[in-house]
């Protein structure tokens, strides 16, 4: 793949943390669902069928301000991914992030994980206990 051409047709955006989760130096929960949905808008407006993303979550293993919302955050995400031309990917390295981190935030609040390169239906998934009033 020619990554710079890509990037200039749009069909690629690279954005570090800094540029995503943590602009202004700290985490916004609505801020990047804005963000994500004008993208999606943005994809669409542009002739994609739609949008895919991917974040690394290592960030969190500084304790941003506002690191606490990333568990209604993810919770949201799901139902913000049900309604859109969109796809959405969380990475939780288990090697950067603290267990309990990655069980709560990575584990708890998504439907389906890939674990070692498999895609699997999360059996521990449960929305109510995350964001109350989610459909199961």
């Amino acid at each position: 793949m020619d990554v710079d051409a890509t990037e200039r047709s749009t069909a690629l955006l690279l954005r570090t943390s800094d540029q995503a989760h943590l602009q202004d130096g700290h985490f916004d929960s609505e801020r990047m669902l804005k963000m994500l949905n004008e993208s999606i808008e943005k994809a669409l407006d542009d002739g994609f069928a739609g949008l895919r993303t991917c974040g690394d979550m290592s960030w969190l293993a500084d304790t941003p301000p506002g690191a606490h919302q990333v568990i209604e955050y993810e919770a949201v995400l799901n139902q913000l991914f049900r309604n859109v031309h969109g796809l959405g990917m969380c990475q939780y390295d288990r090697k950067r992030l603290p267990a309990h981190l990655v069980d709560l935030a990575g584990v708890g609040a998504h439907s389906t994980l890939v674990v070692e390169g498999t895609h699997l239906p999360n059996p521990n998934y449960d929305p109510a206990s995350i964001l109350p009033g989610e459909p199961n």
